[in-house]
C-alpha cells in the first residue's frame, strides 16, 4: 500500500521526465506510472499536466464573500428603524425568551 505522501513524491519525480519527453517516451512513462500507482490513464495525464510545484497554499476560503461583511450594511443605532424590525433585531440578538 502506497501512502498519499509517497504518491506525491513519485509524481514529482516523474513530472520532469514526462514534461521533457517525446510522445513515444510519454507512452512508456504513463504505462509505468499507471501500473505503479493504479491510476487510470486519463487521470494520470491530468495529474502530470497540471502539477504545480512549490506553490503557496491558499489562505482564503473559496466561495462568495458574505453579504454582512460589507461595512455599509452594519446596523446603525442612530438610524430610524420600524418598531417591528427593531423588535426582530433585538429578538435575534438576545435569543428567544
Amino acid at each position: 500500500m502506497i501512502t498519499p505522501r509517497s504518491k506525491k513524491e513519485y509524481l514529482e519525480t516523474i513530472f520532469l521526465k514526462y514534461r521533457h519527453a517525446t510522445r513515444k517516451q510519454k507512452t512508456f512513462i504513463l504505462d509505468e506510472f499507471c501500473a505503479t500507482l493504479g491510476y487510470h490513464r486519463k487521470h494520470a495525464i491530468r495529474l502530470l499536466r497540471k502539477l504545480k510545484r512549490f506553490h503557496e497554499p491558499k489562505t482564503q476560503k473559496p466561495g462568495r464573500t458574505p453579504i454582512y461583511a460589507h461595512p455599509s450594511l452594519h446596523f446603525n443605532a442612530n438610524f430610524p428603524v420600524d418598531l417591528v424590525l427593531q423588535s426582530h433585531i433585538v429578538f435575534t440578538r438576545e435569543g428567544p425568551h
